[in-house]
């Protein structure tokens, strides 16, 4: 979405072809206003692969052996219908000029390079998370190979691939040193200029209030290491999770009974934003697999935005924990005597960050960036000035 609002307000004629699935609301439009939108509703091979909390086991388990087996994924059904629907909404008279496809699902990158081959107009592949040998995708043992074998022949036949980090873009060029040049990253980026912070609760009684939002994939994003330094300091503090598995909130609760833990249920994204503001201190955390210190979780800039300090789970070499050391905007460790000593100095000072971070964190700075690639991708094929 934020991709297609820049290149209309550059004064670009943008159109947004798009899944249409029942379970998915279709309320994201929201800031599309006065952009073509074409909706194409999933194929019934798409609608059955989908996961359904209310089939039988033996259809889920069905359905989830077939997505697993799916290549690239389960949705090609689907994204073979959104090509024809681009094909018949398309006429030599009304063409374009480039064609950004945003993944997952990895398919649409398939369809995308077909339609920038049927119209010559160069295709820029946006990957919004890893596809081949992700270890957090369920996959049939050994087919790792196969899957940097799918990658390999799908970055070929791109013009650019935009990675959400930096350090993913290196990842990528690390596995294909041959088309490192076609890698670059475009992180998400914040629209909001941040004032500085406000007071945090100091020792006469106040509740300090941690946040997370956002699911925490079971035990992969264990956030232990904060709430036992949250237990050690002995205050009265009350962790609140929102949109969080109930289960692993569970677990948490029997493990650091000493201190308080919410669980808040899901919320819109207008109360989770809120949530957000109204924190001491907002908690995020990675895994310890390698590839997890190149993700950039989207949480990530809504909590920059919200002005409020960041406790990140995360390793030191991680992309996170260089831009939150880079522009003051808290802590990353997993040590929890570390994490303790900062939010122990949070609690004794009025915190204050300057904005001196936004112009790197800015989405527009971000965009720019992309812009100016696909300019030149555009300029290049066609020989316009």
């Amino acid at each position: 979405m934020a991709i297609a609002r820049y290149f209309e307000k550059k004064g670009w004629r943008v159109t947004v072809v798009c899944g249409k699935s029942n379970a998915v609301s279709h309320d994201f439009t929201v800031g599309l206003d006065g952009i073509e939108v074409i909706y194409v509703p999933d194929t019934r091979i798409t609608e059955f692969l989908n996961f359904k909390s209310g089939r039988g086991k033996l259809l889920r388990i069905i359905s989830a052996l077939l997505r697993v087996v799916a290549l690239p994924d389960p949705f090609r059904s689907t994204v073979k219908r959104m090509y024809g629907a681009v094909r018949s909404e398309s006429s030599g008279s009304d063409r374009f000029d480039l064609i950004v496809s945003s993944a997952l699902p990895f398919s649409l990158h398939n369809s995308a390079l077909q339609l920038g081959k049927d119209f010559n107009v160069p295709v820029i592949l946006d990957n919004r998370d890893f596809w081949a040998c992700s270890p957090y995708r369920r996959r049939v043992p050994l087919t790792c190979w196969l899957e940097r074998f799918v990658e390999r022949r799908v970055f070929a036949r791109a013009d650019l691939v935009v990675a959400i980090s930096e350090a993913m873009s290196d990842i990528y060029k690390i596995h294909y040193p041959d088309m490192a040049k076609k890698f670059i990253y475009v992180r998400n980026g914040t629209d909001t200029k941040v004032s500085a912070g406000k007071a945090l609760a100091g020792g006469g009684g106040a509740k300090f209030v941690v946040t997370y939002t956002g699911i925490l994939y079971g035990a992969t994003r264990d956030l232990r290491p904060a709430l036992r330094a949250f237990q050690s300091l002995g205050i009265d503090v009350n962790v609140r999770f929102y949109g969080s598995e109930a289960e692993q909130i569970a677990n948490y609760k029997r493990e650091f009974s000493e201190i308080e833990i919410s669980d808040c249920g899901r919320v819109s994204r207008d109360q989770a934003l809120a949530a957000q503001r109204a924190a001491d201190v907002l908690l995020i955390g990675l895994g310890t697999d390698q590839i997890e210190q190149s993700f950039l979780p989207g949480k990530f800039f809504e909590y920059v935005a919200s002005g409020r300090p960041i406790v990140a789970i995360a390793d030191k070499n991680s992309e996170i924990a260089r831009l939150i050391n880079r522009h003051g905007l808290g802590i990353a460790s997993r040590v929890p005597e570390e994490i303790g000593e900062f939010v122990q100095a949070l609690r004794n000072d009025l915190w204050v960050r300057s904005d001196r971070y936004m112009d790197e964190l800015s989405r527009e700075n971000q965009l720019d960036r992309l812009f100016e690639a696909a300019s030149t991708l555009v300029e290049g094929r066609s020989g316009i000035e």
